[in-house]
């Protein structure tokens, strides 16, 4: 089964009539509200992610989370291998019991659930893209770029990073 497969084959509503989304709606339990990058005390995974953190708006409703697991608890081989055979409830399951730490009522709230298997969590980029982005502009004229894509790369740290050399080359270009 090719990779396209295993995707579309994954993805189930956790329960009949589920959702377009995997959906989850605050309830202003107690703790803090959800950040962007969330990260569990003493759970396996890398944390989860919110996909409308970052909306302006005081409600949003329904969002998506994104649940990471880096699955280094054994060698490559046997980690890949459970990847592979354990099937969408498992990985469902798992996933919930690590998230309902956090939200107890989070059983009520998920309408579907999409399982991805990939083999690394990272961008990989091909050849040749980090010597194609080390040629783009970095300002012209009055106009400083500030974006992770000057890099090749497009991860958080790289967009801070360029974020501070424009501003670093907009302040150096003032009379």
């Amino acid at each position: 089964m090719r990779a396209a497969e295993i995707r579309e084959h994954e993805r189930r509503p956790l329960a009949p009539g589920g959702g377009e989304q995997t959906a989850a709606r605050g309830r202003g339990g107690p703790g803090a509200e959800p950040a962007w990058d969330n990260v569990l005390y003493d759970s396996p995974a890398l944390g989860y992610v919110v996909a409308t953190h970052q909306q302006l708006r005081q409600h949003t409703g329904e969002s998506v989370l994104t649940w990471y697991l880096a699955m280094t608890e054994r060698p490559a081989a046997p980690a890949r291998e459970r990847l592979l055979r354990a099937g969408w409830r498992e990985w469902a399951d798992f996933a919930l019991a690590d998230l309902r730490r956090a939200h107890p009522d989070i059983d009520e709230l998920v309408t579907r659930i999409d399982f991805w298997r990939w083999g690394h969590g990272m961008v990989k980029p091909v050849p040749g893209a980090i010597a194609a982005a080390a040629a783009l502009p970095r300002s012209m004229h009055n106009v400083h770029f500030a974006h992770s894509d000057l890099s090749g790369m497009s991860l958080f740290e790289e967009a801070h990073y360029w974020g501070v050399q424009a501003a670093k080359r907009a302040l150096a270009a003032l009379p």
